[in-house]
């Protein structure tokens, strides 16, 4: 079993501090413009009632508290990567990021799923508004597009929040390639919101985010044109590849729950 460096989780002080510092001030001017993109969105919030609007949590304006979640977010991801790839085969390490990968791809399909089907008055008021933005989406899509990156992708924080716990744990339990497993599904995770918007026109003819799309790398347009018009399929929001799983689970469980609704009216009607 290859042993986690405990010393070198964050790295040394300076050098992290640095690290931070910079993040910061690259992910707040790049949050700096969400004003002026909303602005310039015919299918603003206020267009697309329902869309869920963050409050600031400690009195910061909103794009400066997505900055510090967000830097302190990738920044513990990437210094918990780059431990356990350090410490372990490189072959381990590529397994390790393409199991991250493919975990990203269903996760962000399975949590899709299930908050498509929620009643948005049927749930508690933090789950309400998360429903209200993602039903609101079906309906005027092309928001996607303008959001701002951080705007996008906040639920999806709270996913790669609880995989940063999760392999800061494992970490410090000696698994290294659970750890470095847990860090890349956390960081894709954490974007597969954006990769989503890309799919809808964002980013459109940036040559990279073509080439990804079209290598399979990256969601495409094609392939999500089929979830909006259906609903029922393609759920997930990296590169669809887990879609033949999650349209599995949500296929299933749908005629699991007819089958019971018909079963509990056969017994209301004998009865």
């Amino acid at each position: 079993m290859y042993r986690f460096n405990q010393v070198n989780v964050i790295g040394s002080p300076v050098k992290t501090i640095s690290v931070f510092v910079l993040m910061f001030f690259l992910i707040q001017y790049g949050s700096c413009t969400c004003d002026d993109r909303e602005g310039e969105n015919p299918q603003t919030p206020q267009a697309a009632p329902g869309r869920y609007v963050t409050e600031p949590w400690f009195g910061y304006s909103e794009n400066t508290e997505h900055a510090i979640h967000a830097t302190l977010h990738y920044g513990v991801l990437a210094s918990i990567a780059k431990n356990s790839y350090d410490e372990l085969p490189l072959t381990h390490s590529l397994g390790a990021a393409v199991v991250g990968y493919f975990s990203a791809d269903f996760l962000s399909g399975f949590i899709h799923m299930i908050i498509d089907n929620l009643d948005p008055e049927k749930v508690p008021l933090w789950l309400k508004t998360i429903c209200n933005d993602f039903h609101a989406h079906h309906k005027k899509p092309l928001g996607a597009v303008y959001d701002s990156f951080w705007y996008q992708n906040r639920e999806m924080y709270l996913v790669g929040d609880a995989f940063l716990v999760g392999s800061v744990a494992l970490g410090l339990m000696g698994y290294d390639l659970s750890a470095l497993t847990f860090a890349v599904t956390g960081a894709l995770t954490s974007v597969t919101n954006w990769t989503h918007a890309c799919a809808h026109g964002r980013l459109k003819g940036n040559k990279i985010i073509t080439l990804l799309q079209r290598c399979g790398l990256l969601l495409d347009k094609e392939s999500h044109r089929i979830h909006h018009a259906k609903l029922d399929r393609n759920f997930c929001g990296l590169n669809g590849s887990m879609n033949f799983v999650v349209n599995r689970i949500f296929w299933t469980s749908q005629s699991v729950v007819r089958w019971w609704k018909k079963d509990s009216s056969k017994e209301i009607n004998n009865g």
